[in-house]
This record gives structure tokens, C-alpha cells and sequence, in this order.
């Protein structure tokens, strides 16, 4: 049966996941490696995770989970958000007076700190203790 405990543990190791594509799409930014293929399924990636993000502020919620949880989805939302707004409202000057190393930069630092971010709250819940829900299911 899958559990808010499994949710919750699957929501964490898709941050750590994407954490990582962050930062490895930052460095790939730095090296010049932009292939549209990658910038496509990236994107699409991205996008689809961005819209979990939403499922898991509603599942914490109906769970009634401890309120550092939501650091992460609600994080992720407005970064998303304000990345849209800052690419629509921006006019083509600004856009390409952007230094690409240091988007490349930005990138990678903040999928640094999302990666620990997301190993500390990981620890911090303590995923792997059983929960009240599983420990009913083993006397049933």
C-alpha cells in the first residue's frame, strides 16, 4: 500500500534527483554543452516537477505533516514562478546582457543548496522510522 511515509520519502528523492539536474545543468551551461534535445527533455522534466510540487503541498497538507516539509515544494513553486515572470517581463536587452557563466553559477550553487536542503530534511524526518499507519498494517 503506498503511504503518505512513501510519498513523502519518493517526494525527497525526487528533489535530491532534481537538485542534482540543476547543478549538472548549470555546469553543463558553463561548458558549453546545450544540446536542444537535452534543453527539451530538461524542460519538460522540469515542468513536470514543478506541477508535483503542487501535489505535495496538497498531500502534506491532507496528512497534516510537520510544517517544515513544505520548505521544499513551496521553494521550488516560486522559483519556478519568478524564473517565468523574470524571462516574460524582461525585455531583450536585459535578456541578453545575462552572462551565461553566471546563470551557470547560480544554477549550480542552488542545486547545491536544495541538495542539502533536502538530505537535511531526509535526516531530519527520519523516513526510514516506522509510522503509526505501517505499524497498524503489521498486526492486521
Amino acid at each position: 500500500m503506498f503511504t503518505k511515509r512513501h510519498f513523502l520519502r519518493l517526494y525527497l528523492i525526487l528533489t535530491i534527483i532534481f537538485a542534482l539536474l540543476g547543478a549538472l545543468d548549470g555546469l553543463f551551461l558553463l561548458l558549453g554543452f546545450l544540446w536542444p534535445t537535452y534543453l527539451l527533455i530538461n524542460s519538460l522534466l522540469f515542468f513536470g516537477f514543478f506541477l508535483f510540487n503542487f501535489l505535495a503541498v496538497i498531500e502534506f497538507h491532507h496528512s497534516h505533516d510537520r510544517k517544515i516539509l513544505y520548505i521544499l515544494p513551496l521553494y521550488h513553486i516560486l522559483k519556478y514562478i519568478g524564473l517565468v515572470v523574470l524571462i516574460l517581463t524582461a525585455d531583450e536587452s536585459t535578456i541578453l546582457t545575462l552572462n551565461a557563466r553566471e546563470y551557470a553559477l547560480v544554477a549550480i550553487i542552488l542545486g547545491i543548496l536544495e541538495l542539502v536542503v533536502s538530505l537535511a530534511i531526509f535526516v531530519k524526518v527520519n523516513i526510514n522510522e516506522p509510522t503509526h499507519e505501517s505499524i497498524e498494517h503489521t498486526h492486521h
